[in-house]
């Protein structure tokens, strides 16, 4: 009996070893997905500035187009309103033009009425 229960002993101490094992082999796994677990949170935490990186470009960037567009309404305007001044500028030198060969016209009508009065 005493063989027996050495026996049954021993089948305890092993199966007793290899539980012990089994709890080694699962906190080392434990180990493991715990290391992965951080690692994970902490590519979620740099993809995570980094898409706040690339929002706060995006912002800064819709920003400037938003200036620029405005830039572009101003140098439209001012454009329009040079483009005006050149459209009256041209009629005032129309009209000059137009003066002036009207007193061309009479300088000449003039000369031509002196030297009709010379000749009688």
């Amino acid at each position: 009996e005493a063989v027996v229960r050495g026996r049954k002993l021993h089948e305890a101490n092993l199966r007793v070893e290899s539980l012990q094992v089994q709890v080694g082999q699962a906190e080392a796994r434990e180990a493991q997905l715990r290391a992965d677990a951080g690692n994970t949170e902490k590519k979620v935490h740099d993809q995570t500035q980094r898409i706040m990186t690339m929002d706060e470009a995006l912002a800064k960037s819709e920003q400037t187009c938003k200036q620029l567009e405005g830039q572009l309404i101003e140098a439209k305007q001012q454009i329009e309103r040079y483009a005006g001044r050149m459209k009256e500028q041209e009629a005032e030198r129309n009209h000059l033009a137009e003066a002036c060969e009207q007193l061309q016209a009479d300088v000449d009508k003039r000369k031509q009425e002196e030297k009709q009065l010379e000749d009688d």
